[in-house]
């Protein structure tokens, strides 16, 4: 029985985290397990109730608790993420914890930084997006290089930058973000360009990655600009791909039917629907655990394997069962190599 507590700081989990490309399995496997939740008389591979928000008082700050448990390898995983932000705070201005409950015994066995494993998560999960909704146009259907448009700077620019080249090693990506060229991790033949020159950016790509960084002004994603037969993945809500945007799109490959808007949760995407933060957004199409679970089922192929010039939007929430399949990688890690700080407990 563990009867000390784990604490694992950024410093301390840029050791141990997995890449995103490690994660990209264990969080798919999270993301199908939400098909099949709790229910009153079956605990189900998973459990996740809608985020528990707090009212904090201070305009545009928030804070939410993301309780979850998810069975990982036989294993059932039970925790939690505590999260927060202000952008008036001083950088950064997102801050959080994940805890782990002992899965034999309970009682809270890690407590880890939410900063470093979030950055992975959340580009893991848009890898895992990209195996179930690759994108469709007339350039990578032909087999060219994948053009991508990574709306992004800081953490999650280095780790969607990374974990594309798992899944296009060939590919190019233009940044669009503040951010001077030498702050970010350029490959050969990737470029930089400003927020000014979003739509000219977007206009070339193949795969559009949005991921802007909270307190950040966003700027709408504009369907006309978009190349017919892309995917979008949004990670940052409703700030750059808007209702309007997945209205837009709709009409690429209009005679399509498959769905055209994933997402990962479809309990926490409709909650987030009803308050507010998906302004005007439809409900969801598909699930990426419904694409992942069975990839050669029909529903799989419809989406991997649309017309050319279908494009399709995902857009993922973040959810704390794949926290927890990231976080539990690296607390082992950390038992293993006895790294962290031990808090009695």
């Amino acid at each position: 029985m563990h009867r000390t507590a784990r604490y694992l700081d950024d410093r301390i989990l840029g050791d141990l985290l997995p890449s995103a490309s490690e994660a990209a399995e264990p969080c798919t496997a999270a993301l199908v397990a939400l098909e099949r939740r709790a229910c009153a008389d079956d605990p189900g591979l998973s459990d996740q109730p809608p985020k528990v928000p707090v009212a904090v008082g201070r305009p545009g700050a928030f804070a939410h608790g993301m309780p979850a448990a998810v069975v990982l390898d036989g294993t059932r995983l039970v925790g939690a993420k505590w999260i927060s932000g202000d952008p008036e705070r001083p950088p950064p201005r997102l801050s959080g914890l994940l805890l782990i409950e002992d899965p034999e015994v309970g009682g809270v066995r890690g407590i880890l930084s939410a900063s470093a494993v979030t950055g992975v998560r959340t580009a893991a999960v848009s890898l895992a997006a990209l195996r179930a909704a690759p994108p469709r146009t007339e350039g990578a259907a032909s087999g060219r290089p994948w053009r991508v448009a990574l709306v992004a700077g800081g953490t999650q620019a280095v780790h969607h930058r990374a974990a594309l080249e798992q899944v296009a090693p060939d590919a190019t990506v233009t940044f669009v973000t503040r951010r001077a060229p030498g702050e970010l991790p350029l490959r050969p033949n990737d470029a930089a360009t400003g927020p000014d020159r979003l739509h000219e950016a977007v206009a070339e790509a193949d795969l559009v990655i949005t991921s802007v960084a909270f307190g950040t002004p966003g700027r709408e994603l504009d369907p006309s600009r978009i190349r017919p037969g892309a995917t979008v993945v949004a990670t940052d809500y409703a700030t750059a791909v808007t209702a309007r945007t997945v209205a837009g799109v709709r009409e690429h490959g209009a005679d399509w039917t498959g769905p055209r808007l994933i997402t990962d949760d479809p309990v926490q995407f409709d909650a987030t629907r009803a308050k507010g933060a998906l302004p005007d957004y439809p409900p969801a199409d598909a699930t990426l655990g419904a694409l992942l679970r069975d990839p050669a089922s029909d529903a799989g192929r419809a989406v991997r394997e649309r017309p050319v010039g279908a494009t399709v939007v995902v857009n993922h929430l973040g959810v704390a069962v794949c926290d927890l399949a990231v976080g539990w990688a690296a607390l082992r890690r950390a038992e293993a190599a006895g790294a962290g700080v031990l808090l009695p407990r």
